[in-house]
């Protein structure tokens, strides 16, 4: 089974932009922040917020 698999997902530009500059002051990338919501997905069995 392959370590990583891929997600396409669409979202407004600016979100993304604006998620992307708070993400990197601290210290991680869109992709770390949605595999951290994931698995906490995984660990309590529902949406986090």
């Amino acid at each position: 089974m392959p370590k990583t698999s891929s997600m396409h997902i669409r979202v407004d530009p600016k979100v993304k932009k604006d998620v992307e500059k708070i993400l990197s002051t601290l210290g991680l990338t869109t992709t770390e922040a949605i595999n951290i919501y994931l698995k906490q997905i995984i660990l309590t069995s529902v949406i986090p917020f």
